[in-house]
């Protein structure tokens, strides 16, 4: 009964975006979470939520998605730096799994912005699984491309 209470005031879109963006924030470890990426991070996702309150459309949702998104932003910037200087192919399909993983998100938001209604958002949620389905495919890859050249 605790559970359903805690629980119930929570949308799915919000455990969603939450678990995403603690996705996002895995793999900003993973890149190398240095002191000055750290700092970057933060400040970004708070110019995120402040430009959004700016709007006057912040809502809970919204706030847990833009860590979501905000890392998600600076994870592909990051990921390319890095492939630019390591030159592997694992940094390479890790690059084009993160990219992947934005075109999903970028389709998400553009199927959160729209009515649930009609032949552009049925097309919009097929190509959100378009994107997510490869980028898991190509991020895994790259993991075990770089377990096994280790």
């Amino acid at each position: 009964h605790e559970l359903i209470g805690f629980i119930s005031p929570l949308t799915a879109n919000m455990i969603g975006f939450f678990v995403f963006g603690l996705v996002q924030v895995i793999y900003a470890c993973y890149l190398g979470l240095t002191k000055r990426r750290a700092i970057i991070r933060i400040g970004f996702y708070l110019v995120f939520i402040i430009a959004i309150a700016a709007t006057g459309l912040l809502t809970l949702d919204r706030f847990i998605a833009c860590l979501s998104m905000s890392q998600l932003i600076l994870n592909l910037v990051y990921v390319w730096i890095e492939h630019n200087k390591k030159r592997t192919r694992a940094s390479l399909l890790l690059a084009v799994g993160i990219t992947l993983f934005f075109g999903c998100d970028l389709f998400i938001m553009m199927r959160m912005l729209l009515p649930p209604v009609g032949f552009i958002y049925s097309a919009i949620c097929f190509m959100v699984w378009v994107f997510y389905i490869p980028s898991q495919v190509v991020l895994t890859s790259s993991y075990l491309i770089d377990r096994a050249e280790a």
